[in-house]
């Protein structure tokens, strides 16, 4: 394996332009913990099992030369969750835009939906039924 070799994902990086609403929703709406600050008010990181790096939330810079808005920046990622029918009916409860009416069955007992944050980021989750 040379140095260049890429072996995974690092972490989720979500730009949003709602900084209050976009903590409100990863913390309270998907029950994320935040690990740690790494510029208070502009950038956080979302504890996911072990792993302190599993999501970051920034705030979306000043506009300038090479910085990244939320007309050009998207991004998604899947969420593991124990139950996708749960989450999805916990989600569908607090008003959240769903894109599937449903779970759908994906194989092997998994079951799979997308959904959107306060920015329009789209992610997913994937669970059981």
């Amino acid at each position: 394996m040379s140095d260049t070799t890429i072996t995974g994902i690092r972490f989720g990086a979500c730009y949003v332009d709602d900084w209050e609403a976009a903590r409100k929703f990863y913390e309270e709406t998907l029950g994320l913990s935040v690990a740690f600050e790494a510029m208070p008010g502009q950038v956080l990181f979302y504890a996911l099992g072990e792993d302190p790096f599993g999501i970051m939330l920034s705030k979306v810079p000043e506009p300038g030369p090479g910085t990244i808005d939320v007309g050009n920046a998207h991004t998604s990622f899947v969420l593991c969750v124990g139950s996708a029918s749960a989450l999805h009916a916990k989600l569908t409860e607090a008003g959240v835009e769903i894109l599937q009416e449903e779970p759908i069955a994906v194989g092997e007992g998994d079951h799979w939906f997308q959904f959107r944050d306060p920015a329009g980021n789209l992610l997913e989750a994937l669970g059981g039924e």
